[in-house]
This record gives structure tokens, C-alpha cells and sequence, in this order.
């Protein structure tokens, strides 16, 4: 059993050296490896950086002056452009006026009119009211026509009865003929006092027609000064806008005139903006002629840089060939070499499983002796309960069942 555990023991420590010193190689090996990849990679970026670095300056270079040259020519159109926004507005504001001299005139032409109407519906009421008061002093003096011319028929009418009646009662005759002086004395007085009061009336009415006539004739004599001083103010206003109509007139074909100037100075401007325009076009295509020429040359240059480089790359990539055959080859060599120390590793093994296999046979061949003698014994004491627990302890032990 001690000589099976010392091998058992050296056969593990030596298992133990070879695995970490395969472990060692492996370390190593990848370091290795990982310090010439990142050694490839890093002169790779370095060349990539320095390869893009001088792309973005040429390409930089490039826009500044496209940039440049872009925003002269937006300058020019923008100049160009305020220079026809100001000659716009000038024509706008010129039409403004223009329209605001039309409105002016088209508001005198309805006040006049209006005036007029005015002036005709005036005249008109006047007519009306006129006729009206005609009418009611006619219709005034009818009625009191009539008033009398029925009075004195119904007295007529009442004297004739009143003599029928007095000639049919004959005896009554003096007495009647008293009362019919007395009643026609008061019949007389009335009508006295109502002509009289009638006398009256109709002179205040006739009195009242001949003031209402005088104020007529002194209202008409006013309203005709007023209207003749009307008609001269109309005159006057007529003449004043005959003129004012010659002024606008004059004012109009002025404005015209300048309106045409202006419009013929746009024109002009247009047409000086569109040359400019074609110039700077031209001149834009040329410049794009010469920036593509310049866009080719360095197009060019790049692509021979881009080939130059891809040369030196090429190159490069095959000294990285050449290092990685070379690490390959390493690695070869270095695993040949960690088999064979596996294959060591498996003869010990062998060896050392032999070795443990025959200490494992020794030690059972040295049992059964063992037991074949406590056979014997046994066989030869005598048998007691106690013996026999001791025997039994003694197997137990034997066979590592029990301490």
C-alpha cells in the first residue's frame, strides 16, 4: 500500500509538472501571437489613418473652395435680387397712388351725385306740400260753401212750413205771427252773428292764405336765391373739377409715363439680371469645369496613392504571411512538442496504472494469505462467541469495512 501511494504520489506531481509547463507553452504561445497580431494591426490603422487623414484634408481643402465660391455668387443673387424687390416695390407704391387718386374721384362723383338727389328730392317735397296746402284751402272754402248754401235752404224750408202751418190754424194767426217775429228776429240775430262770425273766419282764413302766400313766394324767393347760389356753387364745383379732372388727367399720364419709365427700367434691370445671371451661369460652368478637372486630377492622384498604398499593403500583408508562416511553423514545433509530452504524459500514465495495478495485486495476493492464515487459526482455536467477534473485527479491518 505505501509503495502504491509513493507512485500514485510522484505520478501525480509529474502530471501535475507537465500540465503546467503545457500550460506555460500555451501562454506563451498566445502572447506571442497576440503581440504580432496587434503589432500588424496597429502599423495597418496607422497606415489606414494616415491614408484617410490626407483624404479628408484634400477633400476639406475641396469644399472650402466650392464653399467659397457658392456663397460669391449667392452675394450676387441676392444683390440682384433686392435691386428688382426695391424696383417692385417703387412700382407698387406708384400704383397705390394711382389707385388711391382713382378712389379720391370716384368718392367726389358720388357725393356730387348724391347732392343732386338731394337737391331734386328737396324740390320734389316742396311741389308736394305745395299742393297740399292748395288742396286743403279748396277743400276749407268748399266746405263752408256748402254750410251756408245748406243753412239758408233749410231756413227757406222751415219758413215755408211754419207759413203752412200758420194759414191751417186760423185762430192762432196773431199769436203766431208774435212768435214767428220773435223766432225770426232770433233766427235773424243768429245768422247775423254766425255770417258775421263766418265774415270773420273766412278773412282770418283769407288773412292766414295771404300770409301762408307771402311766406310761399318769400320761401320760394329764398329757396330760388338759395338754388341759383346752388347752381353757382355747381358751376363753381363743375369748373373745379373740371380742373381737378385736368390736374388728375395731367397727374395720370404723368403717372403713366413713370409707371412706363419704371416698368421700362425693370425691364432693363430684368434683362441686365438674366445677362448677369447667364454670365455668372457660364462663368459657374466654367469654374465646374475646372473644379471636375481638378476633382479628376485629384481623383487621379488618389487613386495612385490609394494603388500605392494597396501595393504597400500587398507588400505588407505578405511579410505578415511570411510572420505568420513563420508563427505557424512555431506552433507546429511547440505542439509537436506538447504531444510528445502528452505522449510522455500517456506512458507514465500506462506505467504508473501498471505499477498501481500490480501493488493492487500484491496487495490482494498478501490479503489472502492473510486470510488463508486466519483460516488456519480460526480452524485451529477453539470457537467461542467471543473469538468469533474478534474474527469478525479482524476481517472487517482487513477488508477496510471498519477502522
Amino acid at each position: 500500500a505505501a509503495a502504491a501511494a509513493r507512485i500514485a504520489a510522484n505520478s501525480a506531481a509529474r502530471k501535475q509538472k507537465l500540465e503546467e509547463l503545457a500550460a506555460a507553452r500555451r501562454q506563451a504561445r498566445d502572447r506571442e501571437l497576440a503581440e504580432i497580431h496587434e503589432a500588424s494591426i496597429s502599423r495597418s490603422e496607422v497606415v489606414r489613418a494616415a491614408r484617410a487623414k490626407e483624404k479628408a484634408r484634400r477633400r476639406q481643402s475641396l469644399a472650402v473652395h466650392f464653399t467659397e465660391h457658392i456663397a460669391a455668387l449667392k452675394l450676387k443673387n441676392a444683390m440682384a435680387e433686392k435691386a428688382v424687390a426695391e424696383q417692385a416695390a417703387c412700382f407698387d407704391e406708384t400704383e397705390a397712388r394711382f389707385e388711391a387718386i382713382r378712389t379720391a374721384k370716384a368718392a367726389e362723383e358720388k357725393k356730387r351725385r348724391e347732392s343732386l338727389e338731394k337737391r331734386e328730392e328737396a324740390h320734389r317735397r316742396e311741389r308736394q306740400l305745395k299742393a297740399a296746402a292748395e288742396a286743403q284751402a279748396a277743400a276749407e272754402e268748399m266746405r263752408l260753401v256748402e254750410e251756408s248754401a245748406a243753412f239758408l235752404e233749410a231756413r227757406a224750408a222751415r219758413r215755408l212750413s211754419d207759413e203752412r202751418r200758420a194759414k191751417d190754424d186760423g185762430g192762432l194767426e196773431a199769436s203766431v205771427k208774435e212768435s214767428e217775429r220773435e223766432r225770426e228776429e232770433k233766427e235773424t240775430a243768429r245768422i247775423l252773428d254766425e255770417s258775421a262770425a263766418f265774415s270773420e273766419a273766412l278773412a282770418t282764413r283769407r288773412k292766414q292764405e295771404e300770409d301762408e302766400r307771402r311766406r310761399s313766394f318769400e320761401f320760394r324767393a329764398e329757396l330760388t336765391k338759395k338754388l341759383r347760389a346752388l347752381a353757382d356753387g355747381m358751376k363753381e364745383m363743375e369748373a373745379f373739377n373740371e380742373t381737378q379732372d385736368r390736374v388728375f388727367a395731367e397727374q395720370d399720364r404723368a403717372a403713366a409715363q413713370a409707371a412706363a419709365e419704371v416698368e421700362h427700367e425693370a425691364r432693363r434691370m430684368s434683362l441686365e439680371r438674366r445677362a448677369s445671371e447667364a454670365k455668372q451661369q457660364r462663368a459657374l460652368k466654367e469654374v465646374e469645369a475646372d473644379e471636375a478637372v481638378e476633382r479628376e486630377q485629384a481623383e487621379r492622384s488618389l487613386k495612385l496613392a490609394e494603388r500605392a498604398d494597396v501595393l504597400q499593403a500587398a507588400s505588407e500583408e505578405e511579410e505578415e504571411r511570411r510572420r505568420s508562416l513563420e508563427l505557424r511553423a512555431d506552433a507546429v514545433r511547440r505542439s509537436r512538442e506538447i504531444d510528445e509530452c502528452a505522449e510522455e504524459f500517456a506512458r507514465l500514465k500506462v506505467e504508473e496504472d501498471r505499477a498501481l495495478a500490480a501493488a493492487d495485486r500484491e496487495a490482494m495476493e498478501q490479503a489472502r494469505e492473510a486470510k488463508a492464515r486466519a483460516a488456519e487459526r480460526k480452524e485451529a482455536r477453539p470457537r467461542t462467541r467471543a473469538f468469533t467477534r474478534f474474527q469478525a473485527r479482524a476481517l472487517a479491518v482487513a477488508k477496510g469495512e471498519a477502522p
